[in-house]
């Protein structure tokens, strides 16, 4: 999905998720990749599979 309705779904804002992103805190392919057209695009289920892990720390 893109970054504007992913922030939307999960209360993170664009610039939060980028900082994730590009601080390799998320990997590529997995939580978000980079789709055909260069665009940015993420995955809430392995969002929440993270935010779920991090809980268990």
């Amino acid at each position: 999905m893109r970054p504007k309705l992913f922030a939307e779904l999960t209360g993170m804002t664009e610039k939060a998720a980028e900082g994730r992103r590009l601080k390799g805190e998320w990997p590529e392919g997995r939580v978000w990749l980079k789709a055909p057209d260069n665009q940015i695009r993420y995955n809430i289920a392995e969002y929440d599979k993270w935010v779920e892990s991090s809980m268990m720390i």
